[in-house]
C-alpha cells in the first residue's frame, strides 16, 4: 500500500513540475576581479600558488561579514586543498568549526556542504566502510566509522541545515543560485579525480 502511495506523490510533483512555467536562473558569479588570478592559477592547475590568495580573500570575507564571498572562498579553498592533498577530515573539520560559529544564512549552506561532505567520502569509501563494524567507531575520527554513523551524520547535517527554513524561503533565489552552481563544480572537480 506504502509503495503505489509513493509512487502516485512522485507522480504528481512530476506532473505539476513539468506543468509550471520555468524561468532560467543566471548562474554565473559576478566578476570579481579579486578572483583573476587566482582563477588564473587554478586553470593551469597551480592549487598551491592559488590557495593562499584564497585564503586572503577568506579572511577580508570574514572581516567584512560577507557570507557570500565566505562561502565562495571557502569552497574554492576546499577545492585547492583536495587537489593539493589535503585530508577529508581536515577539511571537513574547518567547515564544521565554521558552521558552529557563522551567522544565517552561512551557516545553513555550511551544514549543507558537510553533509554533502560526508555523503561524498562514505561514497568513496564505501567498500572500506562497510567491513568495519559499530565497536570501531571513533567520534573523533572518522576514518573508523561505521556505515550507521555515516548516515546519521549526513542526515543531521542536512537536518541543521534547514533549521531556518522559512528564513531560507525567503532569499531570492538569485542570490543562491551562483553560490550553489560555484559550489557545484566544486563537487563535481572532486568526483572527476
Amino acid at each position: 500500500m506504502r509503495q503505489p502511495l509513493v509512487l502516485l506523490i512522485a507522480a504528481i510533483v512530476l506532473v505539476h513540475g513539468c506543468s509550471t512555467k520555468r524561468t532560467a536562473i543566471d548562474t554565473s558569479l559576478p566578476q570579481d576581479p579579486r578572483w583573476a588570478p587566482i582563477d588564473s592559477l587554478a586553470v593551469n592547475g597551480q592549487y598551491a600558488s592559488a590557495l593562499p590568495m584564497t585564503n586572503a580573500l577568506l579572511a577580508e570575507a570574514r572581516a567584512n561579514g560577507d557570507w557570500q564571498l565566505e562561502f565562495r572562498a571557502m569552497m574554492t579553498a576546499a577545492r585547492f586543498q583536495q587537489e593539493t592533498g589535503v585530508e577529508d577530515p581536515v577539511i571537513i573539520s574547518a567547515f564544521e568549526t565554521r558552521a558552529g560559529s557563522a551567522a544565517f544564512p552561512l551557516n545553513a549552506l555550511l551544514h549543507s556542504v558537510i553533509g554533502e561532505q560526508y555523503w561524498s567520502y562514505y561514497r568513496d569509501n564505501r567498500w572500506e566502510i562497510m567491513e568495519r563494524t559499530a565497536t570501531q567507531d571513533d567520534p573523533a575520527d572518522m576514518s573508523t566509522w561505521s556505515q550507521p554513523v555515516f548516515m546519521r551524520k549526513v542526515i543531521e547535517e542536512y537536518r541543521a541545515s534547514l533549521v531556518d527554513v522559512d528564513s531560507l524561503k525567503v532569499i531570492p533565489v538569485g542570490t543562491l543560485a551562483p553560490l550553489l552552481a560555484h559550489a557545484d563544480i566544486v563537487y563535481s572537480n572532486r568526483r572527476a579525480s
